[in-house]
């Protein structure tokens, strides 16, 4: 039986995989993909081209599907099983073959679905894992896990491999260390290692620092609803700094990020957004931003995110607006 699993390339995605490998599933192609690469102009075109030929079974965790998308998908296999929680998927929910929740991760709906179906009982520390993503991926600040998974999410960044960027290689050290630490019979609870530990310490060290200059840079601005939020640029730890930003600024609901990554040490706007905000603004109300409720992103123009940055009067504009 040969088995595609489709999947996002961030810590959701790996649980999802972590998750295959606890209950034994054989797949034979991993494919990866981010954001930017998953949707063309009409929404479904990129994915397409992901699935390029016929499979036993597909598995496509923590990816938004329309319609289009699914009829595509469901014309290449016999089985096909689509867990999620974007809300592009909810227009297909009543298909068959559709595992959907807005307030789960990719992993914990994947994880529930194999879970009901298994004979045996499962350990703790499981359940314990599952939620450590959920608590980092739906970005939960107040949920008990979310320390733990902020420390996960660093471990994830602290050993993927960039030679082999796009493939399963990329995230099999992090993936098989895992799976290794959650099928230990001798342990109860979910744990870090002494050498998780100092890529964790080593993570905060980097955070501190891209904070620091995010605070430099940073602007507050008023939107067209007359929401007040901040923009800044920086290349990494994204989500901490942005954490940190809301935490500290009580009287912004959400915050931008223009990427400056490019390989090398010449640092610009690359185009890429991403965008967090507070419980009760969806970012995903923005123009160009895809994700979830709470954190999302997109790619953008270049002289657009310029406008914006030396333009008090110039925002991403509402999707209503449009």
């Amino acid at each position: 039986m040969k088995t595609l699993f489709l999947t996002h390339n961030d810590l959701d995605a790996c649980g999802s995989i972590i998750v295959a490998n606890l209950f034994s599933l054989k797949i034979d192609e991993f494919k990866f993909c981010n954001y930017d690469d998953l949707y063309d102009e009409n929404n479904d075109k990129v994915i397409l081209r992901l699935a390029d030929e016929t499979y036993d079974r597909i598995f496509v965790v923590d990816i938004g599907c329309n319609k289009n998308m699914y009829d595509y998908l469901t014309s290449k296999t016999g089985t096909l099983g689509i867990f999620d929680h974007h809300k592009m998927t909810k227009e297909i929910e009543t298909e068959s073959g559709i595992y959907f929740d807005l307030k789960a991760s990719g992993t914990e709906i994947f994880y529930d679905a194999l879970k009901s179906s298994s004979e045996n009982g499962v350990p703790e520390k499981w359940n314990q894992f599952v939620k450590i993503v959920s608590a980092y991926d739906l970005w939960l600040l107040d949920s008990p896990f979310r320390s733990t998974a902020e420390d996960l999410n660093r471990v994830y960044f602290g050993v993927l491999n960039y030679g082999s960027k796009g493939t399963y290689n990329m995230y099999r050290f992090f993936i098989e260390s895992q799976v290794q630490k959650l099928l230990d019979k001798n342990l109860e609870e979910f744990y870090f290692t002494e050498w998780e530990h100092q890529k964790i310490a080593n993570a905060k060290e980097k955070e501190y620092k891209e904070y620091t200059s995010a605070v430099s840079n940073m602007q507050k601005k008023v939107d067209n609803n007359g929401i007040m939020y901040i923009i800044y640029h920086g290349s990494s730890k994204i989500s901490h700094v942005c954490s940190e930003l809301l935490k500290n600024n009580k009287d912004v609901q959400y915050v931008l990020n223009f990427n400056t990554y490019t390989g090398s040490r010449k640092k610009r706007i690359t185009g890429k957004v991403s965008a967090r905000s507070r419980v009760g603004f969806d970012v995903t109300t923005l123009n160009g931003i895809h994700g979830h409720v709470e954190a999302g992103g997109g790619s953008f123009k270049e002289a657009l995110l310029k406008r914006i940055w030396y333009y008090a009067n110039v925002h991403l504009n509402y999707k209503e607006e449009i």
